[in-house]
């Protein structure tokens, strides 16, 4: 499956790794509340240069998925969704970031199965927003084709993407 990221109103083919010592994982949300995608032990994905991974199977483990190399052709994507972004811009106040499917598939309901792993948080965001405590729903999710998504990041800057096929990929709107 190709590897997308949504990120600062960009949609990107490929996702970044983070290298931590000593794995290096794909990293949803931030903070405590963060989540680890890492790769699949047995047969990692491929990293690229500049820590990028643009090829990738999911790869169910005990608490989630890995991402293993791939070993055969997929009319499915991998999106990694960040709707966390660290720059506030004309002093606007903080919201917490949100994605949603086009067709009016909800993540929590019948969209379940299109969403691998997810983070939410922090969990004190409710309590304290400001500069220091962002809020954020990431996640990663699998899309068919003519699938679509909208990201709201915390700033409450809006993407839209829609997956139109195999060669075209996921097309910023």
């Amino acid at each position: 499956m190709k590897v997308y990221e949504i990120r600062e109103e960009r949609v990107n083919y490929g996702a970044k790794i983070y290298s931590e010592s000593p794995k290096e994982a794909l990293m949803l949300g931030g903070g405590s509340n963060n989540k680890k995608v890492p790769l699949f032990r047995k047969n990692p994905a491929e990293i690229l240069h500049r820590q990028v991974i643009r090829e990738a199977h999911p790869v169910p483990v005990h608490d989630g998925y890995a991402l293993a190399k791939p070993n055969q052709e997929s009319d499915q994507i991998l999106v990694v969704i960040s709707s966390r972004d660290d720059v506030s811009r004309d002093g606007c106040s903080f919201r917490k970031g949100v994605w949603d499917f086009k067709r009016g598939t909800s993540p929590w309901c019948e969209g379940r199965d299109k969403v691998l792993m997810s983070a939410t948080g922090p969990m004190e965001w409710f309590h304290r927003q400001d500069s220091k405590n962002i809020g954020w729903h990431d996640a990663l999710v699998v899309l068919n084709v003519g699938d679509g998504i909208v990201v709201t990041d915390q700033n409450g800057r809006v993407t839209r993407a829609t997956y139109e096929s195999v060669e075209a990929g996921l097309v910023q709107q």
